[in-house]
């Protein structure tokens, strides 16, 4: 196992990819480090925020328990973390590098897919992802990520793996391997332990950080009051016609006013902390001016517009 930060010095890496660098282990001609590249290069590129190092070490289990369900097919992964000093780094099985055609690259999709990869796939579909060796074996390069985080929105953290399929594909192992099956089941324990903590976590850091719900709230409610003036809510509440409805410059502007309004007001949840009592009066003043300004459609071009719910 390496420990400490992983100095490149003049070496040259063996491949760059969109969020990291690969070198081959100086120590270790038969592994690589892949070095997350930093904030002001991942800025530059406009890439993803930099991995929590929870989700690092649930990318760690997660790749191992692909490893060992598709050996031929996934490289093993002996360390994902981070340093003291912020460096964040992934040492893996060095394999092959040439390229595999897209005849046979399908195929592995497809045992990945049945595993619950289906999104990491399909976020890392180049095909600069896959390789194949000497003996024909296409593998599939990029480091499996279990969660996707919004720090700004945490509560919409979710896992990008469907642990169902994974859970079917260890069980299906368990019969001629249970040691292998034992294993993988306990990762991803740990990866839905992690996934949690992660939540929770990031929970903590948003309530610390909201404002103060009143500048904004009184910005809003000016917005509000603005709205009622701007559009005649008598006049829109008699279109009743869906034809005549669709066609009305005044209420496809109230529709789009009231849009911008519900942006506010989500941050307003989001953003500050504002008491659950108020923030739900805000939400019924907002589907009561919806109501009256673009009513619900029902019963298609020969139905109705109905203003009263």
């Amino acid at each position: 196992m390496r420990f400490g930060e992983f100095k490149p010095q003049e070496r040259k890496p063996i491949g760059v990819g969109q969020d990291k660098k690969t070198f081959v282990n100086p120590l270790d001609d038969k592994k690589v480090i892949s070095v997350i590249k930093g904030k002001e290069e991942r800025e530059k590129l406009e890439v993803v925020e930099k991995n929590t190092p929870r989700r690092l070490k649930g990318s760690f289990y997660l790749t191992k328990i692909a490893h060992l369900l598709l050996p031929k097919h996934v490289p093993d992964i002996h360390q994902a973390g981070e340093t003291v000093g912020g460096q964040q780094s992934i040492d893996r099985e060095r394999v092959e590098l040439s390229a595999a055609p897209n005849s046979e690259i399908g195929a592995v999709i497809d045992k990945l897919d049945r595993l619950g990869f289906a999104f990491n796939v399909d976020e890392h579909g180049d095909d600069s992802d896959y390789t194949k060796d000497k003996d024909g074996n296409i593998s599939y390069l990029s480091t499996l990520t279990p969660w996707r985080v919004d720090p700004a929105h945490p509560e919409k953290s979710e896992l990008v793996v469907d642990v169902k399929a994974l859970r079917r594909a260890i069980n299906r192992v368990a019969k001629n391997n249970p040691e292998t099956a034992e294993k993988c089941s306990t990762y991803l324990e740990r990866i839905l332990e992690l996934f949690e903590e992660e939540k929770i976590e990031l929970e903590k850091e948003r309530i610390a950080n909201l404002k103060e719900y009143g500048p904004a709230l009184e910005a809003l409610e000016v917005l509000y009051a603005a709205f009622e003036t701007k559009h005649d809510l008598a006049a829109l509440e008699t279109i009743k016609n869906p034809a005549e409805a669709l066609a009305n410059q005044e209420r496809e502007a109230a529709k789009k006013d009231l849009f911008v309004l519900w942006a506010k007001l989500e941050a307003l949840k989001n953003e500050t902390d504002i008491p659950t009592e108020q923030y739900s009066a805000l939400v019924e003043k907002d589907k009561g001016l919806r109501r009256r300004a673009v009513g619900k459609m029902s019963g298609g071009m020969n139905g109705t517009v109905d203003h009263t719910r």
